[in-house]
């Protein structure tokens, strides 16, 4: 959702995350309320969703504006996938896993430019590794420095 924060207008993006947090709370389990989705609000629901749908249909983006948004989304989806999985691992203490959730955030926002903080998420997953280190690759080649890349072998 935040990807496209800047790419419409401030209203349909206010209303597209309203939705998509009204949706969800009706979806994950650990938001349950004791509310029902009536067919009213499942019907506010959709128009919303149609609203913005149509919002984003009117944008006039560029090849390189929709690569770019293609590329956050996939960043994003991949990153929640890494969180899942180094949240699965009981072998991590909750500092560790704490940390490597803060720079897989930054990560997902394309705010980790540092070289060190680079370097700290690219140890920490590869000495993970297994899975966690398959799926973190293809995302790591995108955003870490060519000295990382050939320290982990990345490339």
């Amino acid at each position: 959702m935040k990807v496209f924060k800047d790419a419409i207008s401030k209203d349909a993006y206010k209303r597209m995350d309203e939705v998509y947090q009204v949706a969800s709370s009706y979806i994950h389990k650990e938001s349950r309320s004791s509310k029902r989705l009536g067919k009213a609000r499942c019907f506010r629901i959709l128009r919303d969703v149609r609203r913005t749908i149509y919002e984003m249909e009117l944008l006039q983006l560029s090849k390189e504006q929709k690569e770019q948004m293609y590329r956050s989304v996939r960043m994003m989806d991949i990153s929640r996938k890494i969180e899942g999985l180094i949240t699965a691992q009981s072998d991590l203490s909750e500092v560790e896993k704490k940390e490597v959730k803060a720079l897989l955030g930054k990560l997902s926002k394309g705010k980790l430019r540092e070289e060190s903080q680079q370097a700290k998420l690219a140890a920490f997953l590869s000495n993970i590794g297994g899975r966690v280190w398959e799926i973190s690759k293809p995302v790591l080649t995108e955003v870490l420095t060519a000295s990382i890349k050939k320290q982990y072998g990345i490339e």
